[in-house]
């Protein structure tokens, strides 16, 4: 059965659609998050499908959202075999400074 979101919702709840920049830093947070460690290109993969579906264009916001959050701390770059990455800065806590007895204080991503 299905009914208008007004009729269900209590009148409380925000129903209005997330800005550009809301999204974006959705869809940032949820690719590292499940992710680890992506560039650019792998957080906004799925952008043309999002387009597809629901005429969203996602790209502008998640290259914004990605500048933003940098900026902010939340998201640090990471440089690897000559090319930026991006992780949560959060998630960094949690990595062993070192992986294995006899290494050399570096990991291999």
């Amino acid at each position: 059965m299905y009914d208008l979101a007004e009729n269900v919702l209590p009148a409380h709840i925000e129903q209005s659609l997330p800005t550009a920049q809301e999204r974006g830093h959705y869809y940032v947070r949820r690719m590292l998050t499940a992710l680890g460690i992506a560039k650019a290109r792998n957080i906004g993969y799925s952008s043309g499908a999002v387009r597809r579906l629901s005429n969203y264009e996602t790209a502008p916001g998640i290259d914004n959202s990605l500048q933003e959050m940098v900026e902010s701390g939340e998201v640090t770059q990471v440089h690897y075999e000559g090319a930026l990455h991006y992780c949560l800065t959060d998630a960094l806590a949690d990595t062993p400074k070192r992986i294995g007895a006899g290494t050399s204080g570096s990991c291999r991503l």
